[in-house]
């Protein structure tokens, strides 16, 4: 008998664990993963936030693992290995991608119990967030419930995103993706208000190169311990052999290959540009990523 690959080890581990009530099997998060320096970022802002508002209830110590969904659903059961595949056989079409983290006014987004980091949607993103939700879709449950902020929401936004749901399980996809970073959650809006204004944010760029399906924690987290697949961006458009739990998946095509290698050249000198400025601000005092944890 051949030796057990890793990889499906993590996705039994991961599938065992939908028995804890702390777990959302069904509902699958596939998301980009922040760069080291990102994730460190984003840490020691969570951690400042924590300091002043003990309230806030996401833990980035081992429990929720900071993201940029691309596609979050409530798959149907048992397909959790096709989702995975199919990501796999699209993996090759996937690029690369700038992901420049904003501050809109020296400010994170903060609205009612929910504190959020901006990511500037471009081109590269919304490739990647329409292709994972087109490979995908098919498995997601039809008809899903409908989130109560959407129907909040003034016409005709209101009916686009209750079409979304109904057929892709999500109001974020295609023209309503939203790109962001969540911070924070804390059931008292004013409370989490407060603890924001004490700490300004600047714009911070990184290149993102990977990505994962992770099954679905409280307030818009994945969990740390809940990786079900992951994959790879691919530099310039190139195929990737990688093999997403232990299933090889199809190589890109010429096509794919050459206009995301178009693509990526023309981010190229703009990424650098923005690569420059990472720095960012808290109580108006300058930090670098390189002395965050000094």
């Amino acid at each position: 008998m051949g030796k057990s690959h890793p990889s499906y080890l993590l996705l039994l581990l991961a599938i065992s664990s939908c028995f804890i009530p702390l777990f959302q099997c069904d509902h699958i998060d596939i998301h980009v993963l922040l760069s080291k320096d990102a994730l460190s970022l984003v840490g020691f802002v969570s951690d400042r936030v924590t300091d002043i508002d003990p309230h806030n209830d996401i833990d980035f110590h081992g429990v929720s693992t900071p993201h940029i969904t691309l596609y979050l659903t409530d798959f149907q059961d048992g397909t959790i290995q096709n989702v995975s595949n199919a990501v796999a056989d699209v993996q090759g079409h996937l690029p690369q991608c700038p992901v420049h983290l904003i501050a809109t006014n020296n400010s994170f987004d903060v609205g009612g119990q929910y504190a959020m980091w901006e990511v500037e949607l471009n081109d590269c993103l919304q490739l990647l967030s329409d292709t994972v939700v087109n490979a995908t879709a098919m498995y997601a449950k039809k008809n899903q419930s409908i989130p109560g902020w959407v129907n909040d929401l003034p016409e005709p936004e209101r009916e686009k995103k209750i079409k979304y749901v109904k057929e892709y399980g999500s109001p974020n996809v295609f023209d309503s993706f939203q790109p962001h970073v969540t911070l924070a959650w804390d059931p008292s809006p004013a409370r989490l208000k407060d603890a924001f204004s004490r700490i300004s944010a600047v714009n911070f760029p990184f290149t993102a190169t990977k990505g994962a399906g992770s099954t679905a924690g409280p307030h818009g987290t994945v969990n740390t311990n809940g990786t079900l697949f992951s994959f790879s961006l691919q530099p310039s458009g190139q195929p990737s052999i990688e093999v997403i739990v232990g299933i090889p998946f199809t190589l890109v095509g010429v096509a794919g290959i050459i206009g995301s290698y178009l693509y990526m050249y023309r981010k190229k000198q703009k990424l650098a540009k923005m690569e420059e400025a990472g720095e960012f601000i808290v109580d108006d005092q300058l930090h670098t990523v390189g002395t965050i944890n000094s």
